[in-house]
């Protein structure tokens, strides 16, 4: 009986610490960028390819997905010069931001439109996020705004420009209470830019 007892104490302590192990495993995700294996999981942070970020949403287990950038500015949406000609320029897409932002960088005049601009210098593949993609990033924000504060990156806490147009105004993000308005364009706002991987 006592061996019994024995080898089910024994049983016991080894699952549970099995256990712990993977939990302190799965708590340890490294922060070089790199992920596990090349698999990311939300909050995680990316650096890769010349693109640094956090991971606000994946895809095929992990190996894909999206990030929005370290840094932010404030930026209008249209300068007023433009705002004052009755901009409509952009997109209805609540989807998809890179189809808002390619809109812009098609045009002759895409100069005039500083968010749009500040997301796309930043490289290949940078947008400015839809309606949508900011709600994914809502949804993940404390997880992401974790991951900004490790590495000395200002954290979400503004209003937020989408790439999402409504004639003369476009979606606006209130981070902290998840409600989004539109706003004309021609007002200045905190702009993130977005890149998938």
């Amino acid at each position: 009986m006592k061996r019994f007892l024995f080898a089910m104490l024994a049983l016991v302590l080894a699952v549970g610490c099995g256990g712990a192990d993977k939990k302190n495993k799965e708590a340890e995700r490294p922060d070089d960028g790199l992920g596990v294996d090349g698999i990311y999981e939300v909050g995680d942070y990316y650096n890769r390819d010349g693109k640094e970020g956090v991971v606000f949403e994946v895809k095929s287990g992990g190996k894909h997905g999206k990030i929005i950038s370290l840094d932010e500015a404030d930026k209008a949406w249209c300068t007023v010069e433009q705002f004052d000609k009755g901009s409509l320029a952009g997109s209805n897409d609540p989807y998809d931001g890179m189809v808002g932002t390619q809109a812009i960088l098609e045009r002759e005049d895409c100069e005039e439109y500083p968010a749009v601009m500040w997301c796309a210098e930043k490289g290949d593949g940078w947008y400015l996020p839809s309606k949508f993609e900011l709600e994914k990033i809502f949804s993940n924000y404390k997880k992401i705004n974790e991951t900004l504060r490790r590495h000395d990156a200002p954290e979400l806490e503004k209003l937020y420009w989408s790439s999402t147009c409504r004639g003369e105004e476009a979606f606006i993000l209130v981070m902290l209470i998840e409600e989004f308005i539109h706003l004309p364009k021609n007002y200045t706002m905190g702009v993130r830019a977005v890149a998938r991987f």
